[in-house]
């Protein structure tokens, strides 16, 4: 049906076109006619006034009707001749355009692609979303523009823009919120979370700092550990995501918004769990058995966790006779870090680096070690800024050596290498990235 509408217009359209030029060569055509007439209604006005005698005129009339018979044999098949060559060439060409048109849309277009449901129109449904939402957007603007230091209008700003799903927009805004205070969990925790939406669920190195801070402030906000959970499942650590999301889950209320995709995620990482099998296992060394997988998935969390626990002992008992196993402590330095436990992490890469000192890999698994154990402890250890620098000697860039160190300065009143530090983890992001405003905000409270 569709292409017969199409080809009815392009008929229609083609008529259009032709038609004018076609009666204008007609017009033209009859031209010279016109004229004869003219001359035959003056020279009878003429002889009506005496200004020619009747024989004269006579003569002149008949002339003048001889040329206009003339003319008019000669118009008639002009006139045709005039139609039929303007008729078919434009009528060739319209059709020959329209024709073009069709075979290059079907050459590079989409003419069988069928109607897409509005779910997938991104672009539209984000118009759709903007439009509606615009009025309150104006307005939220319009509050942080008459006061930039309106703490809850940049929080109103921020999670309107989240509803429209600009979550870059909404990140900016609520780093704007930051700024102004750093020790609200909750404004940390969705700052951190709109980074990550806006980079498509994945938790970068500006969320997880943000939800650190949160964390810091407030071990209980769910936002900041229901991430934590994601970003350790990102790093392939699912054993480690389980314990905070079950953590979590046990410790939320009945009504909670997260439960339902809470439990999905766990119900995902039970089914990973196959993580902790032999495959993953040291060469000699022991682990669990399939049986003893299946049967964990079926235990109540802390019976789990009890599990996990005792299998990471295991193996830290059976490396005490084997000091030389690389593979054996890298993975039981990775275990440590899943459970949460980064002092026993940290002694176990610093342990293996000894065996392999020139490992990137196995450094920069030190260094977030290392920042684990320093976030949790609030103040910066001696020990924790002494192992920071020792990484970044080696990793000068490395973004958690140069948080820490920073963090360190800072509490000590040195602001000189609190800035200095921070600009260095700065500018290893673009500017206008949620990292690089992250760090920007770092630097702006040393004021």
């Amino acid at each position: 049906m569709i292409w017969i509408v199409m080809g009815i217009l392009a008929v229609v359209a083609v008529v259009l076109l032709v038609l004018p030029v076609v009666r204008r060569s007609g017009q033209a055509a009859g031209g010279g006619l016109a004229v004869y007439r003219d001359q035959l209604t003056e020279l009878e006005a003429e002889s009506a006034a005496g200004l020619i005698d009747g024989e004269a005129a006579a003569t002149a009339k008949r002339e003048i009707e001889r040329r206009i018979l003339a003319e008019a044999d000669r118009t008639g098949s002009a006139k045709n001749r005039l139609v039929v060559s303007s008729f078919w060439p434009l009528t060739l060409a319209s059709l020959l355009v329209v024709g073009l048109g069709g075979w290059i849309y079907t050459e590079i277009g989409s003419p069988g692609l069928g109607d897409l449901p509005l779910s997938s129109r991104s672009d539209v449904a984000q118009t759709e979303d903007d439009s509606e939402l615009a009025p309150l957007i104006l307005r939220a603007e319009g509050r942080v523009g008459d006061n930039p230091f309106d703490l809850e209008g940049w929080v109103l700003l921020a999670n309107t823009y989240a509803f429209a799903n600009r979550y870059d927009d909404a990140a900016r805004a609520m780093a704007e919120a930051v700024a102004l205070d750093m020790n609200v969990a909750a404004n940390l925790s969705r700052y951190g979370e709109f980074v990550t939406l806006s980079r498509g669920g994945v938790v970068t190195p500006a969320a997880r700092i943000a939800f650190a801070q949160a964390q810091n402030l407030d071990s209980s906000e769910p936002i900041a550990r229901y991430y934590e959970g994601v970003a350790r499942a990102q790093d392939g650590d699912v054993a480690g995501a389980l314990v905070v999301w079950r953590a979590l889950m046990a410790k939320s209320s009945a009504d909670a918004p997260w439960l339902e995709q809470l439990g999905r995620h766990i119900t995902e990482a039970e089914a990973q769990i196959g993580a902790l099998t032999l495959a993953s296992e040291p060469e000699g060394l022991s682990g669990p058995t399939e049986e003893d997988i299946a049967a964990a998935a079926e235990m109540a969390p802390d019976a789990q966790l009890e599990m996990i626990r005792s299998m990471v002992d295991g193996l830290a008992e059976r490396l005490e006779d084997e000091p030389d196993n690389l593979e054996g402590w890298s993975r039981l330095a990775q275990s440590y870090g899943v459970l949460g436990q980064w002092q026993a992490s940290r002694d176990a890469y610093d342990h293996a680096l000894t065996l392999a000192p020139d490992d990137l890999g196995l450094l920069d698994g030190f260094a977030n070690s290392v920042a684990g154990f320093a976030m949790e402890s609030g103040m910066v250890p001696d020990q924790s800024l002494a192992d920071m620098e020792r990484v970044l000697l080696v990793l000068p860039q490395n973004e958690q050596g140069l948080y820490i160190t920073g963090l360190a300065a800072a509490q000590a009143g040195d602001r000189g290498l609190a800035r200095e530090r921070w600009t260095l983890l700065r500018d290893l992001f673009p500017a206008g990235s949620p990292e690089y405003g992250q760090a920007d905000l770092l630097i702006n409270s040393l004021q």
